[in-house]
This record gives C-alpha cells, sequence and structure tokens, in this order.
C-alpha cells in the first residue's frame, strides 16, 4: 500500500534527464507529484528562492510534507527514486531480488543513460 503524505513537490527541468527519470517513475507509479518547472537556461536553479530549496542549485528536487506535518527536500534522481520506490512499492521499477540476473541487466542497461549521457545542464559564458 502507498503511503499518504499532505504533498509531494517535484522541482524538475523538461530537458534534463536526471529530472526526466523521476517524471517517468512517477508517471509508471501513479504518484500525485506537483510539479514546479525550473528553467535552467534562465539560471532560474541559482534564484535565491531555488536556493532554499536545493542549495546545490540542481535539479531534480523533491520536497515532502508528511501528514505528521514534517517536511523535508530530497536531492539527486538516485535517492527521489529510492525514497519513491519505498514508499510507493507498486508497480516495482525493477525486478525482484530473487529474479538477480534480470535485476542486474536492467542495471546495466540504465546505467550509461543514468551516469554517461548528460545534455549541458548549467549556461556556459
Amino acid at each position: 500500500m502507498a503511503a499518504t503524505f499532505k504533498a509531494l513537490h517535484l522541482y524538475t527541468a523538461p530537458l534534463s534527464g536526471c529530472s526526466a527519470r523521476i517524471r517517468i517513475a512517477a508517471y509508471l507509479k501513479s504518484i500525485p507529484l506537483t510539479y514546479h518547472t525550473i528553467d535552467i537556461s534562465k539560471s532560474e536553479q541559482l534564484s535565491s528562492t531555488y536556493l532554499v530549496i536545493n542549495p546545490n542549485g540542481s535539479v531534480p528536487s523533491l520536497t515532502v510534507e508528511a501528514s505528521s506535518g514534517q517536511k523535508f527536500t530530497i536531492t539527486q534522481s538516485p535517492a527521489i527514486l529510492d525514497f519513491l520506490s519505498a514508499h510507493f512499492p507498486d508497480p516495482p521499477l525493477l525486478p525482484g531480488i530473487e529474479r538477480h540476473r534480470e535485476r542486474a541487466r536492467v542495471m546495466e542497461l540504465a546505467s550509461p543513460v543514468a551516469c554517461d549521457i548528460q545534455p549541458r545542464q548549467k549556461p556556459h559564458p
């Protein structure tokens, strides 16, 4: 059963591969997120307002408002994916641990996209 939260806010950039993997996972899992678009071409990730949310000035960021009233932010897509998978387990994004070969193969196929292929994220002078 999925966890209940007051709100989940995803700060995302349309051309960010790191942001896209969170949007895709949320779609596949039917996770209700409130989306906030950060325009990295205008350096919005470096605005004082956004730096309060994510001091690293990167996207994505997930701000969680728990039913208990606790509020916290998770940065970096692997950490966000792990959080979402833990709290919204169905449908799973990876084969179960008992299918170790298939699970490892999915990770092999996903790793080049997650680790090696990234478009330029910040405008350069």
